[in-house]
């Protein structure tokens, strides 16, 4: 089911373009501010691809609405599967999608001439599917809390940018102090850390340990956000459930 809904998600050019723009014009202006500096960070590849890659994730607000908007949640909600199987896959298929900003990201870098290199190749991509937990986590948090308005999609930007900054993608957590800790609400704060220093060693398992620890966490209150929010939903008649 997750992989016939990242197909569907793959073919629709509001999702392909929302990956090629926020990713890309990320990129390039990094790009731009290294060409007037001393030299381009190996990191800004990276740091475009996660913005693009939790963008893309944040269109989940928005994705049981648009299945009602389709006439296919209802199908969804009343299958033999029951709707937490069901639209698990649907709301999963943003994160699962959103990773192609890594390769995107990479493939751009390497064309304009960007450094793109990395410590450890394994440890990266170790990363990358911490980083895809942690959004799925989210994912599925958000689009719970978003499921009783017909208009979450307009709440996207509003969903992205705040959590995308708040993760250190431009900022290590440990140095603002005791409120660096705050930020480790957000599964994807540890990701991007190991992430942007891609290197088994003692920071990198407990960066990973956190990061799954909290993802546990979100996926447990997405779980039961999803519950409460569909019964409400389907007493109010708000997704066109009765």
């Amino acid at each position: 089911m997750l992989a016939f809904h990242v197909r569907l998600f793959a073919v629709n050019s509001y999702f392909i373009q929302t990956l090629f723009t926020s990713t890309l014009s990320i990129l390039f202006l990094q790009a731009l501010v290294a060409s007037h500096a001393d030299g381009a960070e190996s990191e800004i590849w990276i740091r475009a691809a996660i913005i693009g890659s939790w963008t893309v994730s944040s269109v989940a607000t928005g994705l049981i609405g648009f299945q009602r908007y389709q006439g296919t949640l209802v199908y969804l909600v009343v299958s033999d599967a029951g709707p937490a199987k069901s639209l698990v896959p649907v709301v999963a298929s943003a994160s699962v999608f959103a990773i192609a900003a890594f390769p995107l990201s990479l493939a751009v870098s390497i064309a304009i001439g960007l450094p793109v290199s990395v410590n450890s190749v394994w440890a990266f991509i170790v990363a990358v599917l911490v980083f895809l937990i942690g959004t799925t986590s989210m994912c599925l948090v958000i689009a719970a809390l978003f499921v009783l308005t017909p208009n979450a999609i307009a709440y996207e930007s509003i969903v992205a940018i705040p959590i995308v900054l708040l993760s250190g993608v431009f900022f290590d957590p440990t140095t603002i102090g005791p409120f660096g800790w705050i930020t480790r609400v957000f599964p994807i704060t540890s990701a991007v850390q190991i992430l942007k220093h891609p290197e088994f060693d003692s920071s990198f398992g407990r960066e990973l340990l956190i990061s799954i620890a909290v993802s546990l966490v979100w996926l447990a209150a997405g779980f039961f956000a999803g519950r409460l929010a569909l019964r409400a939903a389907t007493r109010t008649g708000t997704l066109e459930m009765t």
